[in-house]
């Protein structure tokens, strides 16, 4: 099965097809590799004959940004949805008891028996509380 990222950063699992059905199934996007894009940082588009295989990551780009320049930034992003999918599913959803996730990763040799890994804490967002005060009218 062939791993796609959707716009919002979700992993959909495919079965290995032409891009055109994936294209078909999503209008308005275009179907990139996850390789090409890494040695290029261009969002080329796959050729609607071009087969998805499996075990290969994809993405899915609209249409207005096929052909442009990735920012560093957006491709580190691109980078920790695509580790963070393999992790979970070493890991069958990446969260612990405490709340804290953990993410296995292998090491820069790539040998699978050395690991490291990295414990990301959980953020909680502080509402903003706006200070209201009363408006006083006089009758």
């Amino acid at each position: 099965m062939a791993k796609l990222i959707d716009s919002h950063g979700k992993i959909i699992l495919v079965q290995p097809s032409t891009a055109a059905e994936i294209m078909l199934k999503h209008p308005g996007f275009a179907v990139s590799s996850i390789e090409e894009l890494r040695q290029t940082r261009q969002l080329r588009s796959l050729k609607a004959d071009d087969v998805l295989l499996a075990r290969k990551v994809y993405i899915l780009v609209p249409v207005d940004k096929v052909n442009s320049i990735l920012s560093k930034a957006q491709l580190n992003f691109i980078n920790e949805i695509v580790i963070r999918s393999f992790c979970d599913h070493i890991l069958g959803g990446g969260r612990t008891r405490g709340g804290s996730r953990v993410f296995p990763c292998s090491g820069g040799s790539g040998v699978a028996s050395q690991r490291i890994v990295v414990v990301e804490p959980r953020r909680r967002c502080n509402a903003w509380k706006p200070v209201l005060e009363p408006i006083l009218e006089e009758c």
